[in-house]
């Protein structure tokens, strides 16, 4: 019990996130990708056409952080952008034929990784550890908004 009275919910999850990294890093060199950058494919392989502004709420990341991701990812070629239509001052992104062509790649390293950080639990546990994380990440994102 000493040992877990040392740990903090804080310092467990500096580590996940740490090992997370580290794993996805690893596993998307080959694609010239990074840890940083897979949200945001994520993002546009499941809608294309979002704006930056789209992707900053919907990543929870601030606008900075959001154009060099995608400055990033249109220097590598896995992001392009178009004049919206509808707004002739904004850009809308989209993931290109590249990124789509290691679509079923990014997801079979999503899905590893999910089977080695569930490893031997149970159903019922996956959901609940779903259901606290989610609410841990919900409570962090309201804590921000204040």
């Amino acid at each position: 019990m000493e040992q877990q009275e040392r740990q903090s919910l804080g310092r467990i999850i500096a580590g996940l996130h740490w090992q997370v990294r580290v794993y996805f890093d690893n596993a998307l060199a080959p694609f010239g990708l990074s840890s940083g950058t897979l949200p945001l494919l994520r993002s546009l392989l499941r809608r294309d056409g979002l704006n930056q502004q789209e992707l900053s709420e919907r990543l929870h990341v601030d606008k900075a952080t959001i154009t060099r991701m995608i400055g990033k990812r249109m220097e590598s070629g896995y992001v392009r952008r178009e004049k919206d239509p509808a707004d002739k001052r904004a850009y809308q992104l989209f993931a290109t034929q590249k990124a789509h062509a290691i679509a079923p790649e990014i997801k079979q390293v999503l899905r590893d990784w999910t089977a080695i950080l569930s490893e031997g639990f149970t159903d019922e546990e996956k959901k609940q550890a779903f259901a606290l994380l989610t609410r841990m990440r919900d409570n962090a994102l309201r804590y921000r908004e204040k």
